[in-house]
């Protein structure tokens, strides 16, 4: 019997496809005409004076663009070249600050080309002005080996004013396809990220935000070639502006985004991984077997094996986890950078300085030979934002730390930090849930601490003066996290208390005389803040008001709007403690003081205790803020914000004084 074809379902077919391809087509051009020509400006654009969907914004993008090609060679190379674009309006003076421009650049391999920038202004004939940036005002910044800036800002700007940019940046032997980020720190009409790659490459998404995300696709072929090219379109419109809130963990676990999961030849194998239920097994083998991460687990560190030796030979683990852990702390600096590899363990300890993983690596290579249990574990820092253990993306991580077996319980240590002992985990990820990079023990972790981590207390010793001056001496105490985190927030470091010194400070209300610190390079003893102050208290007639909460961080309610879009991370369990004692002199007595309150939240998950007297011409009044959940959820927001109410409603109760009248 011959073959036959059956032409009409043939020509249904043929048809079928013309139709599909004019769809895409279609489909692409109405997204791409709203899309304005770069040097090309609307008048429109300029006579804006407000935006429609976030009244009264200091500026306003137009558009936000990326257009990101991933390029796989035949001789197995890849690159990924990204043209990044710009537009913005400048409705106030305020708006300004958006015209100073960095783009940051981190790998050797990578290169910022083309890069150039448009003001446009309309003169006082109503005319278009335009301003092109000069390349002599496009500069490199802190470039270093492994980062840098470029940076410029733009002439001629005004109220009113429309800029725009424009550059490209092209990676090397890459293929990881960057996030990104719809929404930024000013409103944005219409946000864009069009990427194409090879229909043989694989791509996963992971997208931020309940704010719908508009997707097309097609595909195309390449002259002369059978490859084809698979491009898809991300669009979002009238995007509003992100804005931090108090105790906010990353902006990344919020913000309107997208993110990409990208392999150029991904083959059968890989297809069923991803698909399985078990998507980290395969890159906790591929670090493991890692030259740069497995690899350095038992690698030679010269000059270590006399250390080693007397190590080993001590009976407690907390003495080897403790001698290893300084050890390695004396020997390498941290350079500030996190990484999840690491070089060579013996350029690493002859350089004397790591990023995270070389000197946590490290730490875990001498505690392997001191038969110290411990393994590698993958974190993400909390800036650096949630880790979705749905999206198997090592990516998400950018640390490494080190659990150890210390008996029943397990230690987190991180040698980045030079001031903590070994106890203590990072504040950094503390109370965040890493993955452990073993053969066996290839999990999700979580350490709890049985303890505070933040923690710290207030001594007060004042008198006053006959003329109503406050005069004293204040002494903090800080221990732990608390001491962590205040060395990463103060500006002066200096290690002679005699150097650090002030002149007459005014902080707040409070006028610093002087102040010094103790133990701030001690990883044993907590940090101490010595200062004298002198405070001119308010008055009335013949009233004084002394409020007992001015020497405390808890100046200001933090929880004061309705609403909520975040989750509230306090980083760990906190606990602050108070002690004031204020002597009065012989003609001025106490009119009113708070006796006794107690104040606590559901579930104990905060509270907050008071206690006031007066013995002998002296005022005693102590406090304690104690928070017992680090994190709520922000369905928890009304309550909690019902209860810091309540708190700062006794906070704001003032010792009244009164000048005694004269017999």
């Amino acid at each position: 019997m011959p073959y036959s074809i059956n032409t009409t379902w043939m020509k249904s077919i043929v048809l079928f496809n013309i139709l599909l391809h004019l769809f895409l087509i279609n489909s692409y051009a109405q997204v791409s005409k709203d899309i304005p020509a770069f040097g090309k400006i609307d008048i429109a654009e300029l006579k804006m004076n407000d935006c429609a969907f976030a009244p009264g914004a200091t500026a306003v993008q137009l558009l936000k663009y990326e257009e990101v090609t991933l390029s796989v060679y035949p001789n197995g190379t890849n690159r990924v070249e990204t043209l990044t674009r710009c537009r913005i309006k400048i409705l106030k003076k305020s708006g300004f600050q958006y015209a100073n421009i960095g783009i940051e650049y981190e790998r050797s391999d990578s290169k910022i080309s083309d890069v150039e920038g448009i003001v446009y202004n309309l003169d006082e004939g109503g005319q278009v002005k335009i301003s092109a940036i000069d390349k002599s005002d496009i500069y490199k910044a802190g470039s270093s080996k492994k980062s840098g800036q470029i940076r410029f800002t733009f002439p001629d700007l005004k109220e009113g004013s429309v800029f725009e940019y424009r550059f490209t940046r092209k990676e090397k032997g890459s293929y990881l396809i960057p996030s990104w980020y719809f929404q930024n720190s000013i409103p944005t009409l219409l946000s864009v990220y069009k990427l194409t790659r090879p229909s043989f490459s694989m791509l996963q998404k992971r997208i931020v935000g309940d704010r719908p995300v508009e997707e097309e696709s097609w595909i195309e072929d390449v002259k002369g070639s059978e490859e084809k090219l698979v491009t898809n379109y991300f669009s979002m419109r009238n995007v509003p502006a992100f804005v931090p809130e108090k105790f906010m963990s990353s902006s990344k676990d919020y913000r309107y985004a997208i993110h990409f999961l990208s392999d150029p030849h991904e083959n059968a194998y890989q297809s069923f991984i991803r698909k399985s239920e078990d998507k980290w097994r395969g890159a906790n083998s591929w670090l493991l077997y890692h030259h740069y991460f497995g690899g350095q687990f038992n690698s030679d560190i010269p000059g270590t094996k006399k250390f080693i030796d007397s190590v080993d030979k001590l009976q407690e683990v907390p003495a080897k986890i403790s001698a290893v852990y300084k050890y390695v702390k004396r020997k390498i600096k941290w350079n500030n950078y996190y990484f999840l590899l690491s070089r060579e363990m013996t350029d690493v300890w002859n350089e004397g300085v790591g990023s995270s993983a070389e000197i946590n690596l490290a730490i875990l290579n001498l505690l392997r030979k001191c038969h110290v249990t411990c393994f590698p574990v993958l974190y993400s820092t909390r800036l650096h934002g949630t880790v979705d253990y749905n999206f198997a993306d090592l990516g998400q991580f950018n640390t490494v730390n080190i659990a150890v077996v210390n008996g029943k319980k397990f230690d987190l240590l991180d040698g980045t930090n030079p001031y903590l002992e070994y106890d203590t985990p990072p504040l950094n990820v503390v109370n965040r849930t890493g993955m452990i990079i073993d053969e066996v023990n290839n999990t999700k972790i979580e350490i709890d601490f049985d303890r505070k981590l933040l923690w710290d207390s207030v001594y007060v010793y004042a008198s006053i003066g006959s003329n109503g001056v406050l005069k004293g001496k204040i002494v903090k105490k800080y221990f732990d996290l608390s001491k962590s985190l205040k060395r990463q927030n103060s500006s002066n470091e200096e290690d002679d208390e005699t150097d650090n010194k002030a002149e007459s400070v005014n902080t707040g209300e409070i006028k610093i005389d002087s102040t010094y610190q103790l133990d701030a390079e001690s990883d044993l003893l907590p940090l101490t803040e010595i200062s004298t102050f002198h405070y001119e208290l308010p008055s009335t007639g013949d009233f004084y008001f002394a409020d007992p909460f001015i020497f405390s961080d808890l100046s200001k309610n933090p929880f004061t709007d309705t609403a909520r879009r975040t989750d509230i991370d306090f980083i760990a369990s906190n606990s602050s403690v108070i002690t004031i004692q204020i002597a009065l002199p012989p003609d001025i007595k106490l009119e009113e003081l708070a006796k006794e309150k107690e104040i606590t939240g559901a579930d104990n998950s905060l509270a907050f205790r008071i206690k006031s007297e007066i013995k002998n011409d002296t005022i005693y009044i102590n406090s304690s803020f104690e928070i017992n959940k680090p994190f709520f959820n922000k369905s928890e927001y009304p309550a909690l914000r019902k209860d810091f109410e309540k708190i700062y409603s006794l906070l704001n109760s003032q010792v009244l004084l009164r000048r005694k009248k004269s017999s």
